[in-house]
């Protein structure tokens, strides 16, 4: 099954901030989509956003 985030909890994880978070979507650097009227991002899009494997996944 595929991992889905959404833009709140890739904010809190990457300190940044949510609207940090909704330009990358709006400027097309996030690939994200809308599920109803919500943005969702795969593990995969930010993976790939990020340029290395998720730094949260990680700690365990």
């Amino acid at each position: 099954m595929q991992t889905i985030y959404t833009p709140e909890e890739i904010a809190d994880n990457l300190k940044a901030s949510r609207r940090t978070v909704y330009r990358w979507i709006e400027k097309g650097e996030l690939k994200a989509f809308k599920a109803g009227k919500m943005w969702r991002i795969t593990r995969e899009d930010l993976e790939e956003f990020l340029g290395r494997s998720i730094p949260w996944e990680n700690e365990e």
